[in-house]
């Protein structure tokens, strides 16, 4: 939402970046809004729970990963509506707003888009702050026991670890010719990553506080998450959509002599892992103070426009692909156009993507 964002090692030394194309997200994101009902259920208990907690004049409210802010600012929307519907519209309540990102984020799109929005408005200010804070959200990033409700939508599956590979001709860890162990060591990283994560949450949320979370993943069974179609082309020996457009462009002769080519694929990697349930209660055991209520998970399928859906997926992705295989300016360009033309023959019918959703409540 503010979502799909990426996380980076929390020294930020790292040369493969994650980060990902705000301006463009913020065009395309609005495809994934439906995804945020999902988790709307969860949603109102956690802000009915922290009105019927206690009747404060300042509830504080965070966003992690909230790249170009667009589809964060419909979620705080929702947020303020829920507020008011619990408290009565004409109280004195107070929201103190925070959106996350990376420090190598293009946190002034996001600045800009919270400032010009009506959420904030001279009108609205006494009534709703927002504060940004440029931090990985693998991190600590506000004061301990602080946050009323905490949020991260569509973000969790980024995993911040740059060491993991995938040492073979594939760039994205669900694909079908990926092996066991390559997969075990990566779904290990992300169970030390969510456990991160929630330890970070874990502080920062007040006793009863609510955490509600999204990501990519679940829609398998308990134990195995179901691939996208972004992860698998059925056509392809599940190969992915950016596995089968780099195989193309070697094949033609399209990458810059400075590198071979064979090389740049054994590079390139998405860095996201997509978790199943049973993976996530794992995680929640494993981090003290913190009491799972609910997970929620579903297959969407996003068909109304390709052009719509593939910029999405350029946008998630581009940051990912360039840094690891260190394209050039060209091979980038060139690389988008076979992406295009594998989304053009293969999903032209649309793209499936599983979610999961999950609420926490410390204890």
């Amino acid at each position: 939402m503010g979502a799909l964002i990426s996380s980076s090692p929390a020294n930020g030394n790292s040369s493969h970046r994650i980060e990902m194309m705000s301006e463009l997200y913020n065009q395309s994101c609005h495809t994934q809004l439906e995804v945020h009902k999902l988790a709307y259920v969860d949603l109102t208990k956690s802000v009915q729970q922290a009105c019927l907690r206690r009747n404060d004049a300042l509830y504080s409210v965070v966003d992690f990963g909230s790249a170009g802010g667009l589809n964060s600012l419909q979620l705080m929307n929702s947020v303020t509506n829920l507020f008011d519907d619990t408290l009565c519209k004409n109280s004195n309540h107070q929201l103190a707003m925070t959106f996350t990102d990376l420090p190598s984020s293009d946190n002034n799109e996001l600045i800009t888009t919270l400032s010009s929005s009506p959420l904030f408005s001279v009108k609205e200010r006494k009534k709703q702050f927002f504060s940004v804070i440029g931090r990985s959200f693998y991190e600590q990033c506000l004061p301990s026991n602080s946050v009323d409700l905490s949020l991260s939508y569509i973000t969790l599956h980024w995993l911040q670890s740059q060491h993991l590979t995938i040492p073979s001709s594939h760039v994205m860890v669900h694909e079908s010719g990926v092996s066991a162990g390559v997969k075990k060591l990566w779904a290990m990283q992300a169970h030390a990553d969510l456990v991160c994560f929630l330890q970070q949450r874990a502080y920062e949320l007040k006793s009863g506080g609510s955490g509600v979370y999204v990501s990519t993943g679940g829609g398998g069974t308990h134990d195995l998450a179901l691939p996208s179609s972004w992860d698998q082309l059925p056509n392809h020996n599940g190969m992915s959509v950016p596995t089968l457009a780099i195989s193309r462009m070697i094949d033609d002769g399209n990458f810059d002599e400075s590198d071979t080519a064979d090389a740049k694929l054994l590079r390139a990697k998405v860095g996201f892992y997509r978790r199943a349930p049973a993976e996530i209660e794992k995680a929640i055991a494993d981090v003290s103070g913190l009491e799972l209520h609910n997970i929620v998970e579903k297959q969407f399928t996003f068909d109304k426009d390709l052009n719509e859906t593939f910029d999405l997926f350029w946008s998630i992705h581009e940051a990912s692909l360039t840094s690891s295989m260190n394209l050039s300016t060209s091979e980038t360009a060139m690389l988008k156009d076979y992406c295009m033309d594998v989304f053009e023959e293969e999903l032209y019918d649309g793209s499936m993507i599983p979610y999961i959703s999950f609420r926490v409540v410390k204890s």
